[in-house]
This record gives structure tokens, C-alpha cells and sequence, in this order.
């Protein structure tokens, strides 16, 4: 198999880059409105710009990705979970009873009442995602753990 002879190297450290020619008006335009030896410089930043721009987006798509994929987990457990309590309560009253005086009426409350303790706490993992975990919110914390990343991978 024979080597391609690429005009862009990349090494561990550096990018080198032969003979490559680039035709984009706005960045001749850009390069002609500064001094010569400041070129190099110029596009190393916008090197550094463009690279930075494509990984957020990027980023930003895997985690709206995570995101969908948390949202439907979660709403795959809500149909599941809300199955549990109906699924014993037709079992256990269709065996002995719920009504005042019958065995299962203290039963009755508490398959009442696990369905609303599930229901809450699975509104609280929900609230807990979208308060703590939503990139696209500078208050959450995965938002400002992003956006200090972001300081510090900034050149200035």
C-alpha cells in the first residue's frame, strides 16, 4: 500500500502545512489589511478560532445527544414504574377487597401513596437534569464547568 503524500502533517506537537493553497476571499481580504509579519500570527489565531468553534459544536452535539437519550430513559422508567402500582393494585384488590372494613384497605393508601412518592421522585432526577445538567444553561453546573473550560482554553 502506498502513501498519499498529504500537504498538511500532523505531528505530536505541531501542524505543518506544504504548499497549500487556500481560496478564501474574505481571508486574503483580511491578511492584505495587516502588516506582513503579523500573517503567521493571524492565522495561527485563526487556526486556534475555527478548531475551537468546531470542538464546542461538536461537544455541544454529544451532549444534546446524552441529553435526548437521559430524557427518553427517563420517560421509558415513568411508563414503567407507573405500570407497578396499577399492575398490584388490580391484583391484590381483585383477590380480597379495598373497601372500608375489608383487608387490603390500608394496602389500598399505601399503593396510593408509593405512586405519589415515585412520581415525585422521578420529577426531582428530572428537575435535578435540567437544573444541573443542561449545557445550554450557564447556571448549571455542567453549563459553568463548560464555560470555565472554555477561560481557560481561552488565548488571551
Amino acid at each position: 500500500m502506498s502513501e498519499i503524500q498529504s500537504q498538511i502533517e500532523v505531528r505530536d506537537d505541531c501542524i505543518i502545512i506544504r504548499n497549500l493553497e487556500i481560496r478564501l476571499y474574505d481571508a486574503v481580504d483580511y491578511l492584505n489589511s495587516i502588516p506582513v509579519y503579523e500573517y503567521e500570527q493571524a492565522c495561527i489565531n485563526a487556526f486556534e478560532i475555527g478548531f475551537f468553534c468546531i470542538q464546542r459544536v461538536q461537544n455541544r452535539n454529544d451532549t444534546e445527544f446524552v441529553k435526548r437519550e437521559f430524557e427518553y430513559l427517563l420517560a421509558e422508567l415513568y411508563k414503567a414504574v407507573a405500570i407497578i402500582p396499577q399492575a398490584l393494585e388490580r391484583r391484590l384488590v381483585s383477590q380480597i377487597g379495598t373497601e372500608n372494613g375489608q383487608i387490603l384497605a390500608p394496602m389500598q393508601s399505601q399503593i396510593n401513596l408509593t405512586r405519589a412518592v415515585i412520581s415525585e421522585q422521578l420529577e426531582e432526577v428530572k428537575k435535578l437534569f435540567q437544573q444541573e445538567m443542561d449545557i445550554s444553561k450557564d447556571s448549571s453546573t455542567l453549563g459553568v464547568a463548560m464555560r470555565k473550560i472554555q477561560e481557560l482554553l481561552d488565548s488571551n
